[in-house]
C-alpha cells in the first residue's frame, strides 16, 4: 500500500511538472519577481502560485466528475478564462514601455504571494485537468486511488510538479538576471505574450462553440 501510494504521488508529480511547463501567468510571475526582487519574495510567490493546484486538484478528486459533466460549470469556468487570458494580453500591450522595477525595500513581502495566488487561482482550467487525469489514470493505478492516503497523496503530487518546476524557473531566472531583464524588457516580447494569451483566449472561445 505504502508503495503504490508513493506512485500514485510520483506519478500526479509527473504529470503536473509536465502540465506547468507552458509559459503561463504564475511561471512569468516568478520570472519577473526572481529578476526584479529577492530570493525569498521569489519564494512566497511559489508558495502562493502552486496552493490553487492543491485546491484544484482537491475538488477534481472529492466532485471532479460532477464538474466536469455540468455544461453550466464547464461555461462559466471557460468564460471566466477567456476574461482572464484578455485581461492579461491587454496589460501586457499597456506596459509595453514600462521597465522592470527593482523592488523596494520597504515593499510588502506577502504581496508576492498574494499575487502569485490569484493568478493561479484564475485559470479554472486546472480543474478539468486535474479532473481528467484523476479519471484517466492508467488502470493498475486507478485500483490504488481507493484510499484516502492514496488521495491525499495525488493532491500533493498536483502541487509538488509545479513547485519543483517554478522553482527551476526561478533558478534559472537568477543565474541569468542580466540577460532575461534586457529580453523582457523589449517591446517585442511583450507584444508576443500578448498575442499569444489572445489565442489562447480565441482557442477557449472556439472550443464554446464546439
Amino acid at each position: 500500500m505504502i508503495f503504490g501510494t508513493i506512485l500514485i504521488f510520483l506519478y500526479a508529480s509527473l504529470l503536473s511538472f509536465i502540465g506547468s511547463i507552458q509559459l503561463g501567468t504564475v511561471n512569468l510571475f516568478i520570472i519577473k519577481t526572481r529578476i526584479s526582487s529577492s530570493k525569498r519574495n521569489t519564494q512566497l510567490a511559489i508558495i502562493g502560485g502552486i496552493l490553487p493546484e492543491f485546491i484544484y486538484c482537491t475538488l477534481a478528486v472529492i466532485s471532479g466528475k460532477v464538474i466536469f459533466e455540468n455544461q453550466y460549470l464547464r461555461l462559466g469556468f471557460s468564460i471566466t478564462m477567456i476574461i482572464v487570458l484578455c485581461f492579461i494580453g491587454l496589460q501586457l500591450l499597456k506596459n509595453l514601455n514600462k521597465p522592470i522595477e527593482v523592488a523596494k525595500k520597504t515593499e510588502d513581502s506577502q504581496i508576492y504571494f498574494l499575487r502569485a495566488f490569484i493568478l493561479g487561482i484564475l485559470n479554472p482550467q486546472l480543474i478539468f485537468f486535474w479532473t481528467f487525469i484523476y479519471f484517466s489514470l492508467p488502470e493498475q493505478l486507478n485500483k490504488l486511488t481507493s484510499s484516502l492516503l492514496s488521495k491525499i497523496a495525488f493532491v500533493l503530487g498536483s502541487g509538488a510538479g509545479a513547485f519543483l518546476l517554478l522553482l527551476t524557473y526561478s533558478y534559472f531566472a537568477g543565474k541569468n538576471k542580466e540577460k532575461l531583464s534586457f529580453f523582457l524588457q523589449k517591446r517585442t516580447v511583450n507584444r508576443v505574450l500578448a498575442v499569444l494569451f489572445f489565442l489562447f483566449a480565441l482557442v477557449e472561445l472556439i472550443k464554446l462553440f464546439n
